[in-house]
């Protein structure tokens, strides 16, 4: 009977969508029919009433045919659920649910009054249900604001949601009503300061299972895209770069030049070829990491930026903290959303740095990730004597003699994650004891050290030991002090810009061949060194001359008429009667003195230029930067990434201006170790190199292969000038006996 009423009214479902005036008698017998059993149901709303659920999911489906009769069909279905729901059978609950959905898709009910009685719905102990409202909600409030946003509607919703993250009685309504805040934040429906907010106060829920969710958005949200061209580039090693095909603009515009990789995959031997293919991927990594600093924003926090109260939200999580009693898991979750936020707004929480202290040990669980936090809630605002406890907190039990290899090269990175953020915080006796490191045994240990060094090269280069400085070392560059910001004038890389539209064709071919002022000094200290060693070879030479009494001039720099000139010293003795020794005393006075004179008309020649642009109205006061004059900034940024790269020799040294807000991740700090195989894992690799191999005679007659060398040797075919030797060592081998016999009978006689 009850299959047989189904499929009666799923037949006349389709005819009175298709016939709505022919079938409104049969349409309007099953409306009464409905009221009746909803007269019924209301005596007894606990039975189960299958056909009652389906007399309303009947009226859902043609309620878009029949509005006016179904008008009041809505209210009474929310009333029954909202005041029977805790009783009703969990199927014909369901069901009523479908049914009410449905009728708010065909539009026969406004999401004011239905969605607070799907919210309050999350109490009921079913699982199914509870997924169905929770994706009803979510498309229905983004169809709400699909063609433009809905402000009344949004916010009765928003404050209603707002109220249910608060409960404190029903942990599930808060847990659900949390999923659908930081869902249609994700999905950007409600991505605003107000939706933060809610989401920032179910932080402080006394319930962990609320707060733990608020938590993880803050920590998961918006996570940085990974730089993993380095790993495609793995897999294209070794290989022409013909063969290999050309990636879109993922790299940022950063790709060598045709004679660069013509140099390092065609020219010279394959041990050179091999060293020039890995320092040209070593560059284009660094050079590709530092246009990443330095084009990144801060908006991979935005979440934490639109916080409204920062300060108060790290304050009251962090009292919160301090007196919650929960695992160890909750606690790092809620240390490192507290070091985010510090590090995003600059905040002082300054309690915050000794309570952290305490858990940082090498034997500590999880301390990656406590260092981690410690190092994200350090910036250049906070006072260096706030830190300087933790500082020597992770030397003292991180960086010594007795601690391993893995251990030290957290502590050294660590350090340099805090000087890279916080560099007043470093002290020169401290520095130069860890850059003591770079020749350790261990290879992650150097590499660590090695990385401080870079840093500080960059930072400040009068901390480091006079060898440790590196080539062409930029000694004007020095530690800001406390609080000092810097203020950007222009934008970023408009100066790049404006250079390249002002350059030639000419000037940048002029340009091409002059090397560098590096190169210059280089050359003209080649040029010193050729003509003393000259002057030396050829003193023999200047005496005779000398005593021969011919004037002479002093020798060593051809074509250069300014030290020709060089004839007399201050005390004007003339030239023929200086000694060898004077003479080069006189020469390296002389050639100091151009050497001087020429960086002096560089420095002049540098400051005109300078003083010329600063005269030059900057290109973005006259016209408004389109998207492509971006686009060609990047490109001019990525090829003076490279350059830098390239003069740096590809050493990771470059810092980039965001790097100090991005987010630590726990496995950098760890470095690049061998681990030493077990056992079990040493036989397992034994037998791995065993397989598809036979060992024995058997395996030895089954020889497969080429001949053996006597083999070859046999069948090789001489020479004749060979042939005829061996031929006569033969003839004499046969012919020696007889003669030995002729000349012992010679001796007889």
């Amino acid at each position: 009977m009850e299959v047989g009423t189904t499929s009666r009214l799923l037949e006349l479902q389709g005819l009175c969508k298709t016939d709505p005036e022919g079938y409104r008698e049969d349409f309007e017998l099953q409306l009464r029919h409905y009221k009746a059993s909803l007269s019924l149901f209301l005596l007894k709303p606990s039975d189960e009433s299958k056909h009652f659920g389906e007399l309303a999911l009947f009226l859902a489906q043609v309620s878009h045919v029949y509005k006016k009769n179904v008008k009041d069909v809505p209210a009474e279905l929310a009333h029954l659920l909202e005041k029977h729901h805790e009783i009703l059978h969990p199927q014909l609950r369901r069901t009523l649910v479908n049914a009410l959905m449905l009728l708010r898709r065909r539009g026969a009910v406004h999401s004011n009054q239905v969605l607070p009685l799907f919210f309050r719905l999350f109490r009921c102990q079913d699982k199914q249900l509870r997924r169905a409202l929770f994706k009803h909600i979510v498309s229905d409030i983004r169809e709400v604001n699909k063609k433009h946003r809905n402000e009344s509607t949004n916010k009765a919703l928003q404050n209603f949601l707002f109220e249910m993250v608060a409960d404190t009685e029903s942990e599930s309504v808060a847990r659900r009503s949390l999923s659908v805040l930081v869902d249609l934040y994700r999905r950007g429906v409600w991505a605003d300061s107000k939706s933060i907010s809610v989401i920032a106060s179910a932080c402080l829920h006394p319930s962990v299972r609320v707060m733990t969710p608020g938590l993880h958005f803050f920590m998961g949200h918006d996570q940085e895209e990974e730089d993993d061209s380095e790993d495609e580039s793995d897999d294209d090693e070794g290989q022409d770069p013909k063969q290999r095909t050309k990636r879109q603009d993922k790299d940022g515009g950063i790709q060598p030049t045709k004679d660069e990789l013509y140099s390092a995959y065609h020219k010279g031997t394959a041990a050179s070829k091999k060293k020039k293919q890995a320092k040209l991927k070593r560059v284009l990594k660094t050079a590709r990491k530092a246009l990443n600093n330095e084009t990144a924003s801060p908006a991979s926090f935005t979440a934490i930026q639109l916080l409204r109260d920062p300060q108060g939200f790290a304050e009251r999580l962090f009292q919160r903290l301090q007196k919650i009693h929960t695992n160890f898991e909750t606690k790092l979750l809620m240390l490192n959303v507290i070091s985010r936020v510090i590090g995003v707004h600059q905040l002082l929480v300054l309690p915050f740095y000794t309570y952290i202290q305490r858990y940082l040990q090498p034997h500590q669980r999880e301390v990656t990730h406590l260092l981690a936090a410690a190092v994200q809630a350090c910036h250049p605002l906070v006072p260096p004597d706030a830190i300087e406890g933790l500082l020597k907190q992770i030397v003292n039990h991180f960086v010594h003699d007795r601690a391993r290899p893995e251990v030290v090269t957290i502590g050294i990175k660590t350090v340099q994650e805090m000087s890279l953020r916080t560099p007043l915080v470093m002290t020169e006796d401290l520095l130069r004891d860890l850059t003591e490191y770079k020749k350790f045994k261990d290879k992650g240990v150097r590499m660590a050290a090695r990385s401080l060094i870079g840093l500080f090269r960059e930072i400040d280069p009068h901390m480091l030991a006079r060898k440790d400085r590196g080539r062409g070392a930029d000694m004007d560059k020095q530690r800001s002090t406390y609080g000092a910001i810097d203020v950007t004038v222009r934008v970023p890389g408009a100066e790049l810009l404006q250079r390249a539209e002002e350059a030639k064709p000419e000037d940048e071919g002029e340009g091409s061949d002059c090397g560098s002022p590096e190169e210059s000094d280089v050359e003209d200290d080649g040029a010193a060194n050729e003509a003393e060693q000259d002057l030396e070879t050829s003193g023999d030479d200047v005496a005779e001359d000398t005593e021969e009494g011919q004037p002479q001039t002093v020798v060593g720099v051809e074509g250069d008429s300014d030290i020709n000139e060089v004839e007399t010293m201050e005390d004007e003795k003339p030239v023929a009667k200086m000694s060898l020794r004077e003479l080069r005393a006189a020469t390296k006075a002389r050639l100091a003195a151009q050497r001087a004179k020429e960086a002096e008309e560089r420095a002049r020649a540098e400051a005109d230029a300078a003083a010329a642009a600063a005269k030059v109205q900057p290109l973005e006061m006259d016209r408004i930067l389109s998207p492509e004059d971006f686009a060609r900034i990047r490109e001019l940024r990525a090829e003076q990434a490279v350059e830098v790269a390239k003069a740096k020799h590809g050493l990771k040294a470059i810092v980039g201006e965001m790097r100090s807000e991005r987010k630590v991740r726990p496995d950098d700090l760890l470095g690049v170790h061998k681990r030493r195989l077990d056992k079990e894992e040493r036989l397992r690799s034994v037998m791995e190199g065993r397989e598809d191999r036979e060992f024995g005679a058997k395996a030895r007659k089954t020889k497969t292969g080429s001949k053996s060398n006597k083999e070859k040797e046999k069948k090789k075919r001489l020479p004749a000038a060979m042939a005829r030797l061996k031929a006569q060592s033969r003839i004499s081998k046969r012919n020696k006996p007889k003669a030995r016999k002729a000349f012992l009978g010679k001796m007889r006689k």
